[in-house]
């Protein structure tokens, strides 16, 4: 068991995609965000992790956004949170105003924080031996889960996952069993370990299939599986595979949700339709998305992104690009998508450019150019790179400004069918030759099917000689 908690504990390699590098750098200026809203939809360790990001990230909020993280982490146990916020707040209002400065740090505070979660401790372990004393399994899990509840609310995350862990043993059904990888999966997703996340959400997926029929299964609600579905989009989402991501998330149902210390109903909306739109084809983005019948109610929330997909599937790429852009600077301070919001954006746009060209035979790129909002030589270079990609088959005419379709070498493909029926005729002449050389030389080979192997289709060939009357 103790080696098993330390396998969870394993952290994942440190080399990771282009897309995951560190976004130290990024400074969004002109983002539009409702922090009161914002504060009163999520819960948890995940809203202090969103609000110390746009503090970080966005300067306008940074100083609103740190006073209601100080706020809430007051009403709970975490003094690694709050030491963080504090310094954070002081980084921050290096010569603001002094409206803008922190208070002074609540030493009263951090020491009556201690001690209470050290009383809580105390008794969580001693009520934890009591029940291994007894060998009551349940109480057992519910222990562990307590104390891992404790250390996620302490900000102790690796202790709360290796507590987390150590209630598999005494997982007596699969509901239990569940609600144990849910745990593990969300104290991942904090950590950023989404390989591990992945695993268990596989883990979890078993014990569901395990229990299908059984009394178990009438406990295995939609919300939870709505929460496996948006684990394993976010986790797919985070590691570079969009299109994976994308069906997890469409497989959401609005019904009973209650992830917020993850995401919201809308984040589902946003994550599922900008990987659908950045990887899948025109006709599964109507069937999979616009005609989804779950899906439609998350989009419901988001009517600017219901909107966009609309009219990316009917090709009004303009309007799409330009709505695209207005929703950039919010989504670069969402705490998942902001390190893949530029190369989804790039995927789209290039989707859009292959998707523009596919009726024409030859476009004029300054139509194009005042469609996709840019300047000529940069429209150039995007379309010139799409065609060595082999995306686009066309040729641009530099001095026209013209981007041609490449018809199809009338010589290569007339070579190719005339070398195809010439093989057909090749083999249909020596057939023809074996027929008439069997003919000639009285042979003639017949195939006897043995009765006891008719069914398996074993069959037994014999070749004799007949005399000439017998043909």
């Amino acid at each position: 068991m103790e080696a098993d908690a330390e396998e969870v504990m394993q952290t994942e390699p440190s080399e990771r995609p282009e897309i995951q590098q560190s976004q130290d750098d990024l400074q969004v200026d002109n983002a539009f965000l409702d922090l009161e809203s914002f504060t009163s939809t999520y819960t948890g360790v995940g809203l202090l992790t969103r609000l110390i990001f746009i503090s970080q990230h966005a300067p306008q909020y940074s100083i609103e956004a740190l006073r209601a993280a100080h706020a809430i982490v007051l009403r709970t146990s975490s003094v690694v949170f709050y030491t963080t916020i504090m310094e954070r707040w002081r980084k921050c209002a290096a010569g603001r105003p002094d409206s803008d400065q922190p208070p002074e740090v609540s030493t009263q505070w951090v020491t009556d924080t201690k001690k209470s979660s050290l009383l809580l401790e105390e008794r969580l372990d001693n009520d934890l031996k009591h029940f291994k004393a007894n060998n009551i399994k349940e109480s057992i899990r519910r222990c562990f889960d307590e104390l891992g509840d404790f250390h996620m609310l302490s900000g102790n995350l690796g202790m709360a996952q290796k507590c987390y862990a150590r209630s598999r043993d005494y997982c007596a059904t699969s509901l239990a069993i569940i609600e144990m990888c849910l745990n593990i999966i969300r104290v991942n997703l904090y950590q950023q370990q989404y390989s591990h996340a992945l695993s268990y959400v596989s883990r979890a997926r078993q014990a569901i299939a395990g229990s299908a029929g059984g009394s178990d299964s009438k406990s295995v609600s939609a919300s939870l599986l709505t929460k496996l579905d948006c684990s394993s989009g976010i986790a797919h989402l985070s590691i570079g595979e969009y299109g994976d991501a994308a069906r997890a998330f469409l497989s959401a149902t609005l019904d009973d949700f209650s992830f917020s210390e993850i995401l919201l109903p809308k984040d589902v909306a946003v994550y599922g339709g900008l990987c659908a739109m950045a990887t899948f084809s025109r006709e599964e983005l109507h069937q999979e998305v616009l005609s989804s019948a779950t899906f439609k109610l998350f989009l419901e929330l988001e009517p600017l992104l219901r909107d966009v997909l609309h009219k990316f599937h009917r090709s009004k790429f303009s309007f799409c690009l330009q709505s695209l852009e207005s929703m950039l600077p919010n989504l670069q301070l969402d705490w998942y998508l902001s390190r893949h919001v530029k190369t989804l954006y790039s995927m789209i746009r290039k989707k859009a450019l292959v998707q523009y060209f596919v009726p024409f035979q030859c476009v004029s790129l300054h139509k194009m150019a005042e469609v996709f909002n840019t300047d000529m030589a940069s429209l150039e270079d995007e379309v010139a790179s799409l065609i060595l990609d082999g995306q686009i088959a066309g040729k641009i005419d530099s001095q026209e400004k013209v981007l041609y379709a490449s018809d199809a070498d009338q010589k290569v493909s007339t070579f190719s069918e005339a070398k195809q029926l010439g093989d057909q005729y090749h083999r249909s002449v020596q057939a023809l030759v074996l027929r008439l050389a069997t003919k000639k030389h009285h042979v003639l080979v017949s195939v006897k099917v043995e009765h006891g192997d008719r069914d398996a289709g074993m069959t037994s060939s014999s070749i004799s000689r007949r005399r000439p009357h017998d043909f």
